[in-house]
């Protein structure tokens, strides 16, 4: 009895880990992966709490930084956040250069993905590479 138990608990875990996600991940028309809204937000709602949960908590980013320490701290979700210029529906934003939000900049509808303008961004904060060259225009 305490193995089912033990088990149904376990399911309950997963489903809310992974089924009640706000995104989610899947095949972009813009570039390989996307990320997706699994809801609808609203503009100014935090779409992601912090797009590098991985670095150091009291380590302030501003200042230009190595590839390999950027690919450390950015969380899966961030990778997959495509540029877009003329249909950009989110942006990165910090009050304290420690923890960087995504937020809607406008209604994103559920199975929508979710763009930013790299080089906005890059403008704000340099540790964030601008658009290459061959990014695709959206």
């Amino acid at each position: 009895m305490i193995i089912y138990l033990l088990i149904l608990l376990l399911l309950i875990y997963v489903c809310r880990k992974y089924y009640s996600r706000s995104t989610y991940i899947a095949n972009s028309p813009i570039h390989n992966k996307g990320l997706f809204s699994n809801k609808t937000f609203y503009k100014n709602d935090v779409i992601l709490d912090d797009i590098f949960p991985n670095k150091p908590k009291d380590k302030a980013l501003y200042k230009p930084i190595t590839k390999d320490e950027f690919y450390n701290y950015i969380s899966l979700e961030g990778t997959k956040i495509n540029h877009c210029i003329k249909d950009t529906n989110s942006d990165v934003v910090t009050d304290d250069y420690k923890i960087y939000q995504l937020v809607a900049t406008k209604d994103i509808l559920p199975n929508q993905e979710i763009k930013c303008d790299y080089n906005k961004v890059n403008k704000r904060y340099p540790f964030i590479a601008s658009a290459g060259k061959d990014f695709k225009e959206c």
